[in-house]
């Protein structure tokens, strides 16, 4: 379907406010340590073409990347900006930590079995009227506030 459903930002936290990202090619040439989780393969993907594959710190969870980077272990970790409406961000230990800049972006698209191609026009078409009317947005808005109740 040739209508995205959203678009994912790869943002650079650190405590160090005087780094600045702009992009992955931003990244070309520093010597920073950076710390990603594991297994998030977009973020591996783009940063071994950027620096030293020797400064990427790979971590297990965010958790681990909080304490590495508040203990000054790592000067700068990637992962999607969707982290900043965690309660671990929200925590008065982690309010040093700021977001620098934007790595990257990654944009969403609806997946269709290739024996339902036949609905791929009306849902392109039925996404856009609800993007334009605001539909999309009010239930997005809803699915975020009935996740975050279910976390408390």
């Amino acid at each position: 379907v040739n209508e995205p459903i959203a678009t994912l930002y790869d943002g650079a936290y650190s405590t160090n406010t005087s780094i600045e990202v702009n992009g992955w090619a931003s990244l070309r040439g520093t010597t920073y340590e950076i710390g990603i989780i594991k297994g998030v393969k977009s973020v591996e993907k783009n940063l071994v073409h950027h620096i030293d594959p020797k400064n990427i710190v790979y971590l297990a969870n965010m958790n681990q990347l909080t304490k590495m980077l508040l203990a000054n272990r790592i000067d700068l970790f990637i992962i999607s900006t969707q982290i900043e409406n965690s309660a671990l961000m929200k925590t008065p230990q982690t309010q040093s930590i700021k977001r620098v800049g934007i790595a990257g972006q990654k944009i969403l698209y609806p997946y269709i079995h290739k024996k339902h191609m036949d609905l791929i026009p009306k849902l392109a078409v039925t996404l856009k009227a609800m993007k334009k009317d605001g539909t999309y947005d009010q239930l997005f808005e809803q699915a975020q506030k009935e996740k975050e109740e279910t976390k408390k």
